[in-house]
C-alpha cells in the first residue's frame, strides 16, 4: 500500500488521533443533518429507511474506513479480517446470539418494571414508534429489505466503528480487555437512544466486544450482530408483531429460568472462545509512529 508522506494520522499521538476520528464522525453526523432538514417526513418509511442507511454509511461507515486510509493502513488487515479457519466457531457464534437475543430480551423485560421517569418513557415511546414504522412487513421484499437495513449495515457499520477503531481506542489508553469492552459497549448503548435498553445493550455489546477481542477475527462479530438482529427482525416477520417480550408479558417461570440458562450458556461459549483462540493481546494498541513493535502485531 502506497503510503501519504504528506499527511500520515499514525504521526499524531493516540490522542490526537482519537480527536482526529471523533472530528470524522462529527463531520458524517452534519452532513446528514443538514440532509435531514431538506424536509424530509421521519413518519414516511422511506425517509425513516434512507435516514437509517445514511445512519450506518455516513455516520460509522465511511468516517472510520477514511480514517484508517489516513494512518495509513490496508482496512483488511487493520480491522482483521481473517479467513474463517474453524467450522465449530461458527456454530459457537450461533448458539451465542440466540442466547443473546433471550437474555437481553428478559433482561429488558425485568427493567420495564422500573420507575425511570417520564423522559425514559417518551424516549421509549418514541423509538417504538420508529420500531413498529420501520417493521411493517406485508412481503418477502419486505423482510429482505428489513434485513439489509436493520441486520445486515448495522453489522458492518457499527462493528467496524465501535469494535473495530473505538475500543481499540480505549484499550490502547486502558490496557484492559474487558474493561475496554465495557466501556464502548456503554457508548454503543447510548447511541440507540433508550434509557430502558441501555443495560441490555450494554450487556450484548460487551459480548460483541470481547468475542472481537478473544477470536481477533471480525468476521464474527459481524456475523454475531447480523444473527441477534436479524432473528429480531424474522420474528417479527413471521409472528406479524412486534418482538418486545416486555409488553406480551413472558412469563415470568419462563423468563427467570431462561434468563439463568442463557446467562450459563454464554459464559461457557466466551470462556471456550477465549480458550480456542489466539487474543488480540495486551498491545493491541493504534498505530503510532514510535510503536516500533506494532508491526508485528498487525
Amino acid at each position: 500500500m502506497r503510503k501519504n508522506s504528506f499527511f500520515q494520522i499514525q504521526k499524531m499521538s493516540i490522542g490526537l488521533q482519537l480527536v482526529f476520528f471523533i472530528f470524522s464522525f462529527f463531520i458524517g453526523n452534519s452532513v446528514l443533518f443538514l440532509i435531514s432538514l431538506i424536509g424530509l417526513d421521519r413518519s414516511n418509511l422511506d425517509t425513516l429507511a434512507f435516514m437509517m442507511i445514511g445512519t450506518q454509511l455516513i455516520s460509522f461507515l465511511l468516517p472510520a474506513i477514511a480514517f484508517i486510509l489516513l494512518l495509513p493502513k490496508k482496512p483488511i488487515s487493520f480491522l482483521h479480517f481473517k479467513p474463517i479457519s474453524s467450522i465449530s466457531n461458527i456454530v459457537w457464534i450461533i448458539i451465542l446470539a440466540i442466547s443473546c437475543v433471550f437474555f437481553v430480551s428478559t433482561t429488558s423485560q425485568f427493567l420495564q418494571y422500573l420507575p425511570l421517569g417520564k423522559m425514559a418513557d417518551q424516549l421509549q415511546s418514541q423509538r417504538e414508534s420508529m420500531e413498529q414504522l420501520a417493521l411493517e412487513m406485508k412481503s418477502m421484499e419486505d423482510l429482505l429489505l428489513r434485513l439489509l437495513i436493520m441486520a445486515a449495515l448495522p453489522a458492518i457499520g457499527e462493528e467496524i466503528f465501535f469494535r473495530g477503531i473505538l475500543q481499540r481506542f480505549v484499550h490502547s489508553f486502558w490496557k484492559n480487555a474487558i474493561g475496554a469492552a465495557i466501556i464502548t459497549a456503554v457508548i454503543f448503548a447510548l447511541f440507540h437512544g433508550s434509557i430502558y435498553n441501555i443495560i441490555p445493550i450494554t450487556i450484548a455489546g460487551t459480548i460483541l466486544g470481547l468475542v472481537y477481542y478473544y477470536t481477533g477475527n471480525i468476521w464474527y462479530n459481524i456475523i454475531l450482530h447480523f444473527i441477534i438482529n436479524g432473528s429480531q427482525v424474522v420474528f417479527i416477520y413471521l409472528s406479524g408483531s412486534e418482538l418486545d417480550f416486555s409488553k406480551s408479558g413472558m412469563p415470568l417461570k419462563i423468563a427467570i429460568p431462561g434468563f439463568i440458562i442463557s446467562g450459563i450458556l454464554i459464559t461457557f461459549i466466551m470462556v471456550k472462545l477465549k480458550k480456542n483462540n489466539i487474543a488480540l493481546g495486551k498491545t493491541w494498541v493504534m498505530p503510532y509512529q514510535k510503536n516500533h513493535f506494532y508491526k508485528t502485531i498487525n
